[in-house]
């Protein structure tokens, strides 16, 4: 037998200092009116005193099996059983998450539907739904941001109280900071071809090499298009148009609350670093003297990016993390390629850092500050992929284009172009079940000849 709340257990130190005052306590014994401790007091004076005592005795165990069994009640006690007491699925439905009705029941009759769960419960989007749905029933799609979705997943299944539940959470997108004890099963419907960012240009991913359509259509219903052929992965276009309300594509399309103005990001490139200016001309974004962006090894600047040549000293690379949500894509690239001997001192708010304490990258004001070195023969950090990725990342985030028009279904369609893969916690709950009831019966069925007796 296990216990779900152990710490009601202690209680039972408490029985004997109760046997004892219940026992010794003439108070209690003569002057008790009520039914509880009416116990103690005889309308009829007994003819022998042992009599009297052994009937006490026998009450003063009734009172104290009431206790016992209220104890084991609250503790929740839990037997070996042939079935889990729960299966939780929980469906994060977003917008094209395209799964039926159907399609969940087939999902959980796959795991043993009723032979294996002694209770089903189903949430879309954090609602709970009857079980087995009905064929026909349609849900409605909603954007929940991630943190508030495990979250919610974490408080229902704690509200459970219970050892022995099973959760399964289906979703599109990924989660790879998922710490619950859950099962995670990716199903994708996305199109070929995603309007993923809006900056200083259109990004769209495309599964595959094909010819589109991209069309914009500003305040006043006017429709400006392109035809554009898209290669495979991130394709980036510059609208013919610099404001919009809605942008549309062959397989997907978005509209935004309010008009986009796109304003075109220039840098300024102070390092005449040929590898930094490989990088600007594949992001497509133009160098010109009189831009406030600056990329340089000036300290001094203020906005832009500095590659700082500033202390140098050896080291060695261990695991990289990160603190911003933004750089978790170049992270995985640069655990895997990234290679250094020697590092630069940084000022400001560590984004990306090793485990043995060095910083990386870090951010003070408007002012991104690298460590890597961009000397080839020191690493080979300009020679990554996660290098460009970084690049636009920042730039973007100084240009401040990206942050007016950032959107919940923008970063959503983002996601759903990032590697993502079924989860296995790990985790198998044990096949138990809950016999407080059967306390909580013995309570009351001791506590109704105890008040009789």
């Amino acid at each position: 037998m296990r216990f779900f709340s152990n710490e009601f257990l202690f209680l039972f130190y408490l029985l004997p200092i109760v046997f004892f005052l219940l026992l010794f306590l003439r108070k209690f014994r003569e002057n008790a009116e009520y039914p509880f401790t009416k116990i103690f007091y005889s309308k009829k004076k007994e003819k022998h005193f042992f009599r009297s005592f052994i009937l006490r005795i026998l009450r003063i165990i009734l009172s104290l099996s009431i206790l016992s069994c209220a104890i084991l009640f609250l503790s929740k006690p839990y037997v070996k059983s042939g079935k889990y007491e729960h299966l939780a699925v929980f469906i994060d439905k977003t917008p094209y998450m395209n799964i039926s009705a159907g399609e969940i029941n087939a999902i959980i009759d796959s795991l043993g539907e009723k032979k294996n769960y002694s209770n089903i419960h189903v949430y879309i989007n954090n609602e709970k739904t009857e079980y087995p749905l009905r064929e026909n029933k349609e849900f409605k799609s909603k954007l929940t941001d991630k943190e508030t979705t495990v979250k919610n997943i974490a408080y229902t299944l704690f509200s459970y109280k219970s050892n022995s539940v099973k959760s399964i959470f289906i979703t599109d997108r990924s989660f790879k900071r998922f710490n619950l004890e859950t099962d995670i099963i990716v199903k994708r419907n996305a199109p070929k071809v995603l309007i993923t960012d809006i900056s200083g240009f259109v990004t769209l991913f495309s599964s595959s090499e094909i010819l589109s359509e991209v069309s914009f259509k500003d305040k006043e219903g006017r429709i400006s298009g392109t035809v554009v052929k898209l290669k495979k992965g991130v394709n980036k276009i510059k609208p013919p148009i610099n404001e919009f309300v809605s942008v549309n594509c062959l397989y997907d399309s978005i509209e935004f609350e309010k008009e986009v103005i796109l304003s075109q990001v220039i840098v300024c490139d102070k390092t005449k670093n040929i590898f930094i200016q490989r990088a600007l001309k594949a992001l497509e974004i133009p160098i010109s003297e009189n831009s406030d962006i600056e990329i340089t090894v000036n300290e001094k600047t203020e906005r832009g990016i500095v590659f700082s040549n500033k202390n140098e000293r050896k080291t060695k690379k261990s695991d990289l993390f990160s603190t911003d949500d933004g750089f978790d894509l170049s992270i995985d690239d640069m655990n895997r390629n990234l290679e250094y001997i020697s590092l630069y001192e940084t000022k400001g708010r560590p984004l990306i850092a090793s485990k043995s304490g060095e910083v990386l990258l870090s951010k003070s004001n408007d002012v991104y500050y690298v460590g890597l070195p961009i000397d080839t023969s020191k690493s080979n950090f300009v020679l990554t992929p996660s290098f460009v990725v970084l690049m636009d990342y920042m730039i973007n985030e100084l240009s401040g284009a990206k942050g007016e028009i950032i959107s919940a279904e923008l970063e959503y369609r983002s996601d759903l172009t990032m590697p993502c893969a079924d989860h296995v916690s790990g985790y198998e709950p044990v096949k138990e079940r809950d016999i407080s009831f059967v306390f909580l019966i013995a309570a009351s069925l001791l506590l109704l000849i105890l008040i009789f007796t």
